[in-house]
């Protein structure tokens, strides 16, 4: 027989994320949370004491933008967490087979993001004080989303004169920070602040980009439609552009409605 651990359970999930899969977990109890850390998609599996092994697990989640889901299976269907979204078996279905595992997150109510984007929408703020703007909602933006991306421990050096163990991005060379050209540079910068050891490009819409790297973060200032953001996805999974397989973020300052339905 075999014993499979919690810790056992969160390595894989880690690092088949760090080779580039996308990985859905799905678990009911306190063996399973390290797992459900680690993956791009946490399910809980509801059962009648409504998982208590892993309520302060679900007290942590409530509130993130990651967004943990339950599901509600066969007989304890009349169960449920009143802080978590509720997912439907025929959704997850529909998007495993569609091969679509998009996952929108947005600060709108955060109320850094509001003083950010009042400084942002001050017409009298112009010129390179605007762009320090954009910079700085780039950079907010950043630390938000760099808890998805995987981080080793690392040694430094400690003002107190010893070597302390700190962390870093997993092979941040290995990360391309792609600026939509123009409006997208100064945002993408704020996003290179955080992540420096990252590979940054500028990019022009319907030019072919080549990411040598296991992630790509593309940037664009405001997203409308979505089309372009589409075609470029598009054209990085078509075999003329690599075909990248890697995890990709798109950052922008402003979304429409839309675009996030598309």
């Amino acid at each position: 027989s075999y014993l499979v651990s919690a810790a056992a359970k969160g390595l894989v999930a880690r690092e088949l994320r760090a080779r580039g899969a996308h990985v859905f977990a799905f678990g009911d109890s306190k063996v399973d949370q390290e797992m459900l850390q680690n993956a791009d998609r946490a399910y809980i599996v509801v059962d009648s004491k409504l998982n208590r092994s892993l309520q302060q697990y679900i007290k942590n989640e409530a509130d993130n933008a990651r967004g943990v889901r339950q599901l509600l299976l066969g007989g304890f269907s009349l169960f449920s967490h009143p802080d978590i979204k509720v997912a439907s078996i025929e959704a997850l279905q529909t998007e495993l087979s569609s091969g679509s595992y998009n996952h929108l997150r947005h600060f709108t109510g955060d109320r850094a993001t509001q003083l950010l984007a009042t400084k942002s929408r001050n017409a009298l703020i112009q010129g390179p004080e605007l762009q320090d703007v954009h910079c700085d909602i780039g950079r907010f933006l950043a630390e938000k989303f760099v808890g998805e991306m995987d981080v080793i421990d690392v040694p430094i050096p400690h003002v107190q004169g010893k070597t302390v163990l700190g962390v870093a991005i997993r092979d941040e060379k290995g990360v391309t920070i792609a600026a939509m050209m123009r409006a997208g540079e100064p945002l993408a910068r704020g996003v290179y602040r955080v992540i420096q050891g990252a590979r940054f490009v500028y990019h022009s819409p319907g030019n072919l980009l080549h990411v040598p790297g296991h992630t790509l973060i593309l940037v664009d200032s405001v997203i409308n439609s979505g089309k372009s953001i589409r075609d470029e996805l598009g054209a990085l999974s078509a075999p003329g552009g690599g075909p990248f397989h890697g995890r990709i973020f798109v950052v922008s300052d402003v979304m429409q409605q839309e675009a996030s339905e598309a």
